[in-house]
């Protein structure tokens, strides 16, 4: 299964099942891959991220407080993957995306079908977008999903 590390709180954003759930996740560089992406929540924090109105919508005044980190979320398919245009994706997709010090065109991955893993899966994350995910963790996702459609 291949995964994707988001910085907390995006990363529970993303598994937000309701409407206001965020389905794109914005990267300095476009994928070819499509379909089933694990979201892996990493562990270094994105601390502007708190007083971004979208997350304290979402989540009130302390976002972070007893979000998982190092961990594997939730499952979702990844449909689309284009470089941003204006607000195309408004209101999750960015026209640009800050790293090491550059500001670069954003590229905004598409996400369908989110499911929240009821438990969340201890994991190390990687750079790489996607990457592959330990065979371990995979079954585990797998278990849960079937627990999940079991019930």
């Amino acid at each position: 299964m291949k995964a994707i590390t988001v910085r907390q709180p995006w990363a529970s954003c993303i598994r937000h099942e309701g409407p206001e759930g965020k389905r794109i996740e914005n990267r300095g560089r476009p994928t070819s891959h499509r379909g089933q992406l694990a979201i892996h929540a990493g562990k270094t924090p994105d601390t502007l991220a708190d007083t971004d109105p979208r997350i304290t919508q979402l989540f009130g005044r302390d976002p972070r407080v007893g979000m998982p980190m190092g961990a594997v979320l939730a499952v979702a398919q990844l449909v689309d993957c284009h470089q941003a245009s204006g607000r195309c994706c408004a209101p999750w997709g960015e026209a640009h995306y800050m790293t090491g010090g550059r500001i670069l065109p954003a590229f905004h991955l598409v996400l369908a079908d989110v499911v929240a893993l009821p438990r969340p899966i201890p994991a190390r994350g990687a750079l790489s977008v996607p990457w592959k995910l330990p065979e371990d963790v995979s079954t585990q996702v797998l278990s849960q999903l079937g627990e999940q459609v079991a019930l």
